[in-house]
């Protein structure tokens, strides 16, 4: 018998490419396909993190300075982007339809922070309704700020307006008030003055005139007879 002559066992490319994460990423907060430029953030490096999206996210969260995250899922590779980045779309070279770049995945260091969340607009796409909500919130809280500090630059020149009066009128003397009130207690100590010296409580009374030596000779010269026996 004649044996067969023996063959390779084909072997199954490797794959280069898998799911983005085993666990499904949030709507709207973390996008896939999308990523942010500059990629790397200064004083960072690209690491691996085993656990998928959300350990990169906590990656990122643990560091004060990063805002989003970038995870390869073909490498696990993790990359911190800080707050002067620009989303972009990812786009496969020469053509091709599938590529690392199209599974990475892109969100905030902190999901419940809406303000952070991939502004899709950005890159020419409507954003999802959670990310208008919130720069909707974001542009509402900007607008009651803005009031606010023209109400408060308004009011400033009255309560300098009013400081200023007081501070006038304190350096310039006494108060209308305070001067009617020192008139009128002058003008009630001149009456009771005049009325007491009227009636003699400071020796200014007025005296009755006594009757001249003369005049009391006179009369009792007249009481008696002219001529004596």
């Amino acid at each position: 018998a004649t044996e067969a002559p023996a063959t390779e066992t084909p072997v199954a490319p490797v794959e280069t490419t898998r799911s983005t994460t085993e666990e499904p990423v949030p709507e709207g907060s973390v996008v896939v396909g999308y990523y942010y430029e500059p990629s790397e953030m200064l004083g960072t490096m690209r690491m691996v993190t085993p656990g998928g999206w959300r350990e990169c996210m906590d990656l990122c969260a643990s560091n004060p300075f990063c805002e989003h995250f970038g995870f390869w899922p073909n490498d696990d590779g993790c990359m911190q982007q800080g707050n002067n980045v620009t989303l972009k779309k990812s786009v496969c070279p020469g053509g091709e339809t599938d590529c690392t770049g199209l599974h990475v995945v892109t969100g905030p260091r902190d999901i419940s922070n809406k303000a952070l969340w991939p502004d899709l607009s950005a890159v020419g796409l409507i954003p999802t309704e959670p990310v208008k909500e919130a720069k909707q919130e974001l542009k509402h809280e900007e607008a009651l700020l803005h009031a606010a500090e023209q109400q408060t630059a308004t009011q400033q020149p009255d309560q300098q307006k009013a400081v200023a009066v007081q501070e006038s009128a304190q350096a310039g003397g006494l108060s209308p008030m305070l001067i009617g009130s020192i008139l009128l207690t002058v003008l009630l100590l001149g009456g009771v003055a005049a009325f007491g010296y009227s009636q003699g409580w400071f020796g200014g009374g007025v005296e009755e005139d006594e009757p001249e030596d003369s005049d009391v000779e006179a009369a009792d010269g007249l009481s008696k007879p002219l001529y004596a026996e």
